[in-house]
């Protein structure tokens, strides 16, 4: 009699568990990896009276057989005034500078790296003195087998939007917002350990669903000093912080990317996106992935979608699926096969929109730079505006008071001047419906007429120079390829480089699989200036490579289709 209460207990309290509302969890999916001690000491450097120039002083391979990728931590170091370290993969040639500053940006830590070996150079600057680092253990990726499942199917799909990036070691997605900040979720930004890394352009992770990194300048180091976070749980679960510009290009986030999510207060978009960086199985695991569903009926603070996400969704934009806005940051997972919902804290938490919602700045602001083949007597001056949180659909181009271009809310945010002017020009945009203008930049461009007068004593090599813009051309010393222009691109982009010899010219263009898709250029071409259209009307959105092969020589370059 005892035993059968017992067990009559006992349904009772499992029935009961069945019955209670299924249960929000946050969906960070940490880093898998292990520390290994490992041992690096460069000794002491310094520099004699005579040294005139950096000197490499200390070599090594750092070496953990059949890693899938590896990442610096340094114990101790002084690289004095002007010393650094130069660490490269031997995997993909990927390859980052430290300096002092970015290494105490960095935490002490190198970039993620690809591979299991890193060559390690210390180059020591004139001047400094008792230069050194050292090094105690490293960071090993591995793989990891937890993955989870939301619904019966899961319907993400790969997607390339520039404005999300995958923030690390936690294990999170993070995404711009037009002050250049970035928004992710509370619980993935309240331990500033943990949130120490945000990369775009995330390459596909091994067939075993190890992670792969992109090179050095596709990842930026968080500013721990700039973390405002509220972890409270469903609806009040937010975080706003900043990175510090990127150490190997010098740019930051928003200025590489060039885009970002605007944020409006809405709890009514019938279909909700969400796109960020949740775990799967194979090379798809962690990469970016994105899924539109309904509208679970939001309310007050709280999103609620039947979208698909995963464990390393959490901080993804809650994207409005019609105007491409953000509307909230999700956060907690809890939708099953038989039906639920996931969840997100909305831009109607008090705390969170006073963060977000109104990031202030001009409605426009205005970068004029000069990308001028010297090679030619082409040119252009590529005028770059970008607008904030509330700027108008419709833009004006001015140059010296006169409109030049007109464009409405159509993505594109740049006006090319070819062939250039000569002589001093003012250039503005302005607010079409109101007029509102940014200030004027003015931009000096010497005489493009009669180059061909030019000796090499006249040659001024004037690339990105806003101040003096007066180029010679001819034959390049050696091959370039110099761009591709628009990029990001939709749907055609055109690809110029200039070569140093007559002959045999191949350029193509390929997937991240490495299928080749394009096939622009086969023949034998003069030396000097060429190039060569790219249309992707046929092709999905995502990241291209184009590669110039002339004999021995390949260099390549990448193309970012958005459509």
């Amino acid at each position: 009699m005892k035993t059968s209460f017992l067990r009559y207990t006992a349904l009772l309290s499992l029935v009961g568990v069945l019955c209670l509302p299924i249960v929000a969890m946050a969906q960070t999916a940490p880093l898998s990896h292990r520390m290994e001690p490992y041992a690096l000491d460069t000794g002491l450097h310094s520099a004699p009276p005579n040294q005139a120039a950096d000197v490499i002083v200390y070599t090594t391979i750092v070496e953990v057989p059949d890693a899938p990728w590896l990442r610096l931590n340094f114990s101790h170091a002084n690289l004095g005034s002007g010393s650094y370290i130069t660490v490269t993969s031997r995997y993909d040639d990927a390859q980052q500078d430290l300096d002092a500053a970015a290494l105490a940006q960095w935490q002490n830590t190198s970039a993620y790296f690809n591979g299991d070996a890193l060559e390690v150079e210390l180059h020591l600057a004139s001047g400094d003195t008792d230069v050194f680092v050292e090094m105690s253990e490293i960071m090993v990726g591995q793989p990891d087998d937890s993955f989870t499942q939301c619904g019966p199917t899961d319907d993400r799909v790969p997607s390339s939007d520039d404005r999300a990036g995958r923030l690390l070691s936690i294990g999170c997605t993070a995404w711009l917002i037009a002050d250049g900040r970035f928004v992710s979720a509370g619980h993935c930004t309240a331990s500033a350990g943990s949130t120490n890394t945000v990369q775009f352009n995330v390459p596909l992770s091994t067939a075993g669903g190890v992670l792969q990194h992109p090179g050095p300048e596709d990842q930026y180091t968080v500013d721990d000093a700039t973390i405002n976070s509220v972890n409270g749980g469903v609806g009040n679960d937010w975080g706003v912080f900043e990175t510090f510009p990127n150490t190997t290009t010098g740019l930051t986030a928003i200025q590489a990317q060039g885009a970002w999510f605007d944020l409006v207060q809405d709890l009514g978009p019938p279909t909700i996106r969400i796109t960020g960086y949740g775990v799967d199985s194979g090379t798809a695991n962690q990469t970016q992935q994105t899924h539109a569903g309904p509208n679970a009926g939001s309310s007050g603070t709280t999103m609620r979608y039947q979208t698909d996400t995963q464990g390393g969704n959490s901080g993804s934009p809650v994207i409005d699926e019609v105007n491409g806005v953000a509307v909230g940051v999700h956060t907690h997972g809890g939708c099953t096969s038989g039906g639920g919902n996931n969840n997100g804290t909305s831009t109607f938490n008090t705390a969170f929109w006073a963060e977000v919602g109104d990031v202030g700045g001009d409605p426009i602001s205005l970068t004029v730079t000069t990308q001028i083949n010297r090679f030619s007597t082409k040119g252009r001056a590529s005028l770059d505006w970008t607008p904030f949180d509330g700027a108008p659909d419709k833009v004006d181009v001015l140059r010296n008071g006169v409109v030049v271009r007109r464009t409405r809310d159509d993505g594109n945010t740049r006006y090319n001047e070819n062939p250039l002017p000569v002589g001093s020009v003012d250039y503005q945009v302005c607010d079409g419906e109101t007029g509102e203008c940014s200030n004027v930049e003015t931009v000096t461009f010497g005489t493009i007429a009669g180059m061909a007068d030019w000796t090499d004593e006249d040659e001024i090599e004037a690339e990105h120079d806003v101040e003096s813009s007066n180029v010679a051309f001819g034959v390049p010393e050696t091959t370039e390829l110099i761009g591709a222009y628009p990029n990001p691109f939709n749907p055609t982009s055109t690809i110029t480089y200039a070569l140093a010899d007559r002959g045999m010219t191949e350029l193509s263009v390929y997937n991240t699989l490495g299928q080749r898709v394009a096939l622009l250029v086969s023949s034998v071409q003069d030396a000097g200036s060429h190039d060569a259209q790219f249309n992707a009307s046929s092709l999905p959105s995502g990241v291209y490579v184009y590669a110039l092969r002339t004999g021995e020589e390949l260099l390549t370059g990448r193309l970012m289709l958005v459509k």
